[in-house]
């Protein structure tokens, strides 16, 4: 989801066990607050619910009452990302061929409540679509839309925007694991209705809501320092606008949601190498806490690398006990026990070397602190990351219909560089089981 301050998103993780049919969103506004009064020049208006933007001023549609708590100058859209996944990756199809069509189904509609005039921003969630809706119309009005409607790769010109609805799954589609906040706290919709089939084939694409015109961004931009020409979403649908009985404004996306005209190839960029160099410097930098600049730390964090390498450390789990070890522990070579992944750098030859190096770089930051480096370094080294034998674990139980380890990671990876108990006893911060030393995946798996 895309709204002023930055990015923020949400992902539904789908499995896909069998076939079975398809199934909708209802045409139907959401509920909302509104007002009669004199509406203020502002950044953004609802075509949805109540106004259209027009150049700099806001023009009410009749029978369309503005929503009181909607809008402010500063208010940017939001964009919600819903992953259509599943937990075979290599074992699920997207419907080949050219894509879906107009054809594709609609969820079912009901009356609209615009008309009500009242507008309760505390009202508790729906329970159901039945005062639920998405437009396009703001998007249609006011940028240019490709003539061309059919969904081939090609060089698409003078347009921001193609027409091209998402493919549908061949087999039938199951919920993995859905937000709870995203749903309540964004979308306006009680967590049970992401139980139902009307949710569910909104979210994979089987079928789009009445009002939206599903929609592939065209744009064009610099990548690794260099011009890439044509981009455009590639495998993602922009499925509508919906806004929130908190005034907030939110694009919904599909990601992962079949090919579109701008689905391309990767291409071999010129300049990538020293980009790269100086995001990586910058990284490390920051995971091993140096401040400023010193005329060594290229040296001091390829010699850690090497060490790691060589001992085969942890790699996540180095940086983060780094994070952790006061300087007086390291200067005595005193390693705990449950430092485990330190402990095994440690136990290389030359690790006092490092050791040595790294505090005296450690004493040129300026106006620095040991406490101040370790809580700098915790906020950057993630205690839990999603780890091949942490997917692998939570694939097998998947396919026996258990999917408490999907709902598992996705609550502990959604803050992970908090500590959690139930992330502590799955293991998730301790060395990985001997089961999964052998274990190879790529990335398509």
């Amino acid at each position: 989801m895309r709204r002023g301050s930055g990015p923020r998103s949400a992902l539904w993780s789908l499995g896909l066990p069998r076939a079975g049919p398809l199934a909708v969103v209802p045409k139907v506004p959401a509920r909302t607050s509104c007002s009669r009064e004199t509406v203020p020049r502002a950044g953004f208006a609802t075509i949805n619910l109540c106004w259209v933007y027009l150049g700099r001023e806001m023009i009410r549609r009749p029978g369309r009452p503005f929503c009181c708590r909607a809008w402010a100058p500063q208010l940017l859209p939001r964009l919600l990302l819903w992953g259509v996944t599943c937990h075979a990756v290599v074992r699920c199809l997207l419907q080949s061929g050219r894509g879906a069509s107009a054809g594709l189904p609609h969820l079912p509609g009901s009356k609209s409540n615009h008309g009500q005039a009242y507008c309760d921003p505390e009202a508790p969630p729906a329970s159901s679509f039945d005062f639920w809706t998405l437009s396009s119309e703001n998007l249609l009005a006011m940028f240019p839309v490709d003539p061309v409607k059919e969904n081939y790769v090609r060089k698409v010109k003078n347009c921001i925007f193609s027409i091209a609805f998402p493919t549908p799954f061949k087999s039938r589609v199951r919920l993995v694991a859905v937000s709870k906040e995203v749903m309540e706290d964004i979308l306006d919709l009680d967590l049970s209705v992401s139980e139902t089939d009307d949710f569910i084939q909104l979210v994979s694409g089987g079928k789009i809501a009445f009002g939206s015109v599903p929609l592939t961004h065209r744009y064009g931009g610099h990548q690794f320092g260099i011009w890439a020409d044509q981009l455009g979403d590639g495998r993602a649908h922009l499925i509508g606008t919906y806004m929130n009985r908190k005034g907030e404004r939110w694009e919904l996306q599909l990601k992962g949601s079949g090919k579109t005209p701008y689905s391309r190839a990767a291409r071999i960029l010129d300049g990538f190498p020293d980009l790269y160099y100086n995001r990586f410097r910058k990284l490390f930098k920051a995971k091993l806490g140096l401040l400023g600049e010193g005329e060594g730390d290229d040296k001091l964090i390829a010699f850690l690398l090497h060490l790691m390498e060589e001992t085969e450390a942890d790699f996540t789990m180095t940086f983060r006990q780094l994070s952790q070890i006061a300087e007086s522990r390291l200067l005595e070579l005193s390693i705990p026990q449950h430092l485990w992944a330190l402990k095994t750098v440690s136990r290389h030859e030359l690790f006092p070397t490092w050791v040595s190096q790294y505090l005296l770089r450690l004493k040129s930051n300026v106006n620095d602190s040991d406490s101040e480096r370790r809580k700098r370094m915790t906020a950057v080294n993630p205690r839990y990351v999603l780890k091949n034998w942490m997917a692998e674990s939570a694939v097998r139980k998947a396919e026996r219909n258990d999917f408490s380890e999907v709902r598992l990671l996705q609550q502990v990876l959604w803050r992970p560089f908090q500590q959690h108990s139930t992330a502590e006893a799955a293991g998730y911060a301790s060395p990985p089981p001997p089961w999964a030393k052998d274990l190879r995946v790529s990335c398509s798996s």
